[in-house]
């Protein structure tokens, strides 16, 4: 079994922790988190974000490309996301606005469904979102 490393942060939201098992689950990959809850904004980060929320995490998954990570949520999404819960899925790239190339996974407080976009995967298309 696949296993989630926190790395001392916090993920308070339940179903994004259900969600990340899942992950490695599907995937047989350790999951990697370090980001999660915030109290604060951080450099190119939204005033809106599901972190501030407590309901969200920034991870990597051991032996894949995030790009490869990003392809296997969109494909197995009905294996790992709850159908009835709304989550949000970004390939944040290489020149991402938000400190670093990582896949964030948002649930929302409600409705239903998985959007996927991408971000920063040039650098003309940092800080510019779009749905994939």
């Amino acid at each position: 079994m696949s296993n989630v490393n926190y790395n001392n942060k916090t993920v308070s939201d339940e179903n994004v922790k259900t969600v990340l098992q899942r992950v490695a689950d599907q995937l047989k990959g350790d999951v990697n988190v370090f980001s999660g809850d915030r109290s604060a904004v951080p450099k190119g980060g939204s005033k809106t974000s599901h972190h501030l929320q407590g309901r969200a995490a920034d991870f990597s998954v051991t032996g894949y490309t995030l790009q490869n990570v990003f392809a296997n949520l969109k494909s197995k999404k009905s294996d790992i996301f709850d159908s009835v819960k709304k989550y949000q899925v970004i390939h944040h790239g290489s020149h991402t606005a938000t400190g670093g190339a990582h896949i964030h996974i948002g649930r929302y407080a409600s409705g239903s469904g998985v959007s996927f976009l991408i971000e920063g995967l040039t650098a003309k298309t940092k800080g510019i979102y779009t749905s994939d």
